[in-house]
């Protein structure tokens, strides 16, 4: 018998991904490495610890995959997950880095400094 554990399984895949960029929300910004990224989402490691909260608005700027705009699922200690705001412009310039920029690779190791 199978029991349900009220948990939501991922139904997306998630590629690995070594880039870096800068995320601002509110009036605050902080360097990022993009440890993760999905159709619908990103995981973040920042620079230093922050308190973010669930459901806050964030923005994303990097070189690879430009401006993107997300609010925060969750924060756990320094690596933080967004979830992507779904427009044309995001799904095009997520499909754009897919298509042109990525290799598929583990992100090394690294300490980011501001």
């Amino acid at each position: 018998m199978k029991q349900d554990t009220g948990i939501k399984a991922r139904k997306e895949t998630r590629s690995d991904v070594r880039l870096f960029g800068r995320l601002k929300y509110m009036n605050a910004e902080i360097l990022c490495r993009v440890v993760d990224l999905s159709e619908h989402g990103i995981r973040l490691q920042l620079s230093e610890p922050r308190e973010l909260t669930p459901g806050i608005p964030v923005s994303f700027n990097g070189p690879e995959l430009g401006h993107l705009n997300g609010t925060v699922s969750w924060y756990r200690g320094g690596t933080v997950g967004l979830r992507l705001k779904h427009t044309t412009s995001t799904y095009a310039q997520v499909s754009s880095y897919f298509r042109f920029f990525h290799e598929d690779m583990k992100p090394a190791p690294r300490v980011l400094q501001a």
